[in-house]
């Protein structure tokens, strides 16, 4: 297991490296990957147990994410302190559900443990190193940004739309011109 004391284990990898499989610590690189995913994926378990509502808002996201339509996990099965996999089912018919949404939250785990490597790697002097305390908040803030980007080309379209009724109407369009308008306020000497 990991300890929060224990070192991460780190491989010095090259800026010009083109394919990681053909470096000749591939498959320490591959641990180290692995370990990574492993890490992100008991912190989810943990945020499971822990933190229903971090839990629910990352399951959301990925479920979004894969286009899942099942019922939260959070629904499916009894939470006594066990993580995702040993929890029981509260029906048997969520069994099933159960282990696709678990494979599909481990894909976004191990897509985080890569995102989260590779940009760690500049940071760390160009060394591919184990994430051994993960985070989602890259995940969430990353759907609020993409949120927030939807609803401001929704308003663009909006308000393209109502110029282009107006000048269908021969109506004048208000535009602020700023270019026109001084620079300062406070510059009229």
């Amino acid at each position: 297991m990991n300890n929060p004391e224990k070192n991460p284990e780190e491989v010095y990898v090259t800026p010009t490296t083109r394919d990681l499989r053909n470096h000749p610590r591939s498959d320490k690189i591959g641990q180290i990957f692995v370990r990574s995913e492993e890490n992100f994926f008991r912190h989810l378990s943990d945020l499971f147990v822990k933190e229903p509502e971090v839990y629910a808002k990352v399951e959301e996201i990925i479920f979004d994410k894969f286009q899942l339509s099942v019922p939260s996990l959070l629904e499916m099965v009894e939470r006594k302190g066990e993580n995702i996999l040993r929890a029981p089912v509260l029906l048997l018919e969520y069994e099933e559900q159960r282990k696709e949404a678990v494979k599909k939250l481990y894909l976004a785990c191990r897509d985080e443990a890569e995102t989260a490597i590779f940009n760690a790697y500049h940071r760390n002097g160009y060394c591919i190193a184990e994430i051994v305390s993960p985070s989602f908040n890259r995940l969430i803030e990353e759907t609020k940004n993409f949120e927030r980007r939807r609803d401001n080309v929704r308003f663009a379209a909006r308000a393209l739309e109502a110029c282009l009724k107006n000048l269908r109407r021969d109506k004048p369009i208000n535009l602020i011109n700023f270019y026109t308008k001084p620079a300062r306020q406070g510059n009229d000497r």
